[in-house]
């Protein structure tokens, strides 16, 4: 078990690496689900539906993925923000067309 300045640190590299993925498409979006544990598509299955409509849509418009459309899911889950990090760590999750 880490210490929580550890835990936090590790925890802010993660996002960041995460990020630095996303920027490597010019088609991306990064997004922490902050009510959802690691199962992602069982705590925030609307997330995950209009992650994959996003990129459904992106590529059959050769556009780009649209991060805001997946804004009002974000904070789909089971839990409260204090609770999983107690418990568990929210979910990143990257979506690339």
């Amino acid at each position: 078990m880490f210490e929580p300045e550890q835990e936090a640190a590790l925890r802010r590299r993660a996002i960041a690496g995460h990020e630095t993925v996303a920027h490597l498409s010019t088609s991306s979006a990064h997004a922490i689900a902050d009510h959802s544990g690691h199962f992602i598509q069982i705590d925030a299955p609307r997330l995950v539906v209009a992650s994959v409509k996003q990129v459904v849509e992106a590529v059959r418009t050769h556009g780009r993925v649209d991060a805001k459309a997946l804004e009002p899911f974000l904070h789909d889950g089971p839990f409260r923000a204090r609770e999983l990090h107690e418990v568990r760590h929210p979910v990143c999750t990257m979506v690339t067309a």
